[in-house]
């Protein structure tokens, strides 16, 4: 079973696209990890898919900076092809991610970023990625970190779990993937997880929507995110679990 987004977070999310600092620290980390991978590889990547797209923001921005010859944008609810911009509909396909699921096309780069944790099975939604993957082909994901502290949060966007460093890591490996990074980001969110876990329920269906921030702070989460990356080595936590992986 897939548990779909509240729309009141669907909504959120469009909002947030092109300048909120949760999105752009997410894709400069998935910009700069696909670079370090794509360099060691002997051809560039070609054919991308990104499974559970959402609102299709991400997609496009990986696309900016990489010469994909064919794009698939990957979704379990229909309902975000509504909301994709008339650039990304005619790449948009509803798949039941839950299922045996197949691509027009062999990825040679998956992303997933924040859906994971969304799916009740997922070592067979893993399975399914590594069988539609190309040989060699490369698998990004990101997902929640530290099960401690499942919260209101996470009921109200529809999560089944957070995820550990170790859990996630046999999983992936049990999938078919050799996992070349694993990385936790945003160490400087954990008062925020503490906060939450610290709330019992949210007050209504808007609690799931990405809070608005003053300007100058979005500026300077943003700052912390791109030197986060650069000390991603030293960087023990974080709210959030980036893996890069290769199938085996």
């Amino acid at each position: 079973m897939i548990r779909t987004l509240p729309q009141s977070h669907i909504e959120s999310l469009n909002r947030i696209e092109g300048g909120y600092w949760w999105f752009m620290g997410r894709v400069y980390w998935a910009m700069r990890l696909l670079k370090e991978i794509e360099a060691e590889r002997e051809t560039p990547f070609q054919h991308y898919a990104d499974l559970g797209c959402g609102v299709g923001g991400f997609a496009r921005e990986i696309r900016r900076d990489f010469g994909f010859s064919k794009i698939a944008l990957v979704d379990g609810d229909p309902r975000l092809g509504d909301t994709l911009g008339a650039e990304e509909k005619p790449f948009f396909l509803y798949r039941d991610l839950q299922k045996k699921f197949s691509l027009p096309f062999t990825p040679d780069l998956v992303t997933c970023m924040d859906v994971l944790e969304h799916l009740q099975d997922d070592a067979f939604f893993l399975r399914e990625v590594n069988a539609n993957l190309a040989d060699n082909g490369v698998f990004l994901i990101s997902v929640p970190n530290h099960p401690t502290f499942f919260s209101y949060w996470d009921k109200a966007v529809g999560h089944y779990r957070r995820y550990d460093k170790g859990g996630l890591l046999r999983k992936l490996s049990d999938a078919g993937f050799e996992v070349r990074s694993l990385t936790p980001m945003w160490s400087f969110l954990l008062p925020v997880l503490f906060a939450r876990k610290m709330q019992s329920q949210a007050k209504d269906a808007s609690e799931a929507v990405f809070p608005p921030v003053p300007k100058w702070l979005n500026r300077l989460l943003i700052g912390f995110s791109h030197a986060e990356f650069s000390m991603k080595a030293l960087v023990p936590f974080g709210t959030s679990l980036v893996a890069c992986c290769v199938k085996r």
